[in-house]
């Protein structure tokens, strides 16, 4: 079930001091698909010390599933509903750093979700699993509304690269 975008609100998340936004960081993540290709650091374009939020601009369809079929990826029929989440550019680029550029996981799980205690979230379908995705950002953004603030929560210690891939590709996404 998604939910319209609220009104955005601000935290102590919105605003982060000199990490990764305030300079460029060194991109040394997965490759992108063909027509994808964006410069080696991650834009500047938001300025100094501006977080990334969860949420993007309405999705387009075209652009998720040109993404995917680029990368050769099996989530690349399920666009429609991948594009219809507040999150869809937050998901498409936490799933090209934690599953090989989107194009494989174990049981539908391209966004490395573990379960309470450890192991491998298991998923029966794409549906679900993207439905679980959005119904997670949609309850975490109550608390977490940047990608800076998931450093140490969701990325706990692969963050150096994980973060700069996630921010990437969202703002690439945001921008076709």
């Amino acid at each position: 079930m998604l939910i319209p975008n609220s009104a955005a609100e601000t935290n102590s998340h919105d605003q982060i001091g000199n990490e990764t936004n305030n300079q460029a960081a060194a991109f040394t993540g997965p490759v992108l698909p063909a027509g994808f290709a964006v410069p080696k650091t991650v834009p500047k374009d938001k300025g100094p010390g501006v977080a990334t939020d969860l949420k993007s601009p309405a999705g387009d369809a075209a652009v998720v599933r040109e993404y995917l079929e680029a990368a050769g990826s099996p989530l690349a029929p399920y666009a429609d509903q991948i594009a219809q989440s507040d999150f869809w550019a937050v998901l498409i680029g936490i799933c090209t750093i934690e599953q090989y550029g989107c194009t494989k996981a174990p049981d539908w799980n391209y966004w490395g979700m573990m379960l309470p205690g450890g192991g491998l979230r298991k998923f029966e379908s794409a549906e679900e699993a993207i439905a679980f995705m959005d119904a997670y950002f949609i309850r975490l953004y109550e608390s977490r509304k940047t990608v800076e603030s998931l450093r140490g929560y969701y990325c706990a210690s692969a963050c150096t690269n994980w973060e700069p891939t996630v921010v990437r590709v969202k703002r690439l996404l945001e921008s076709k």
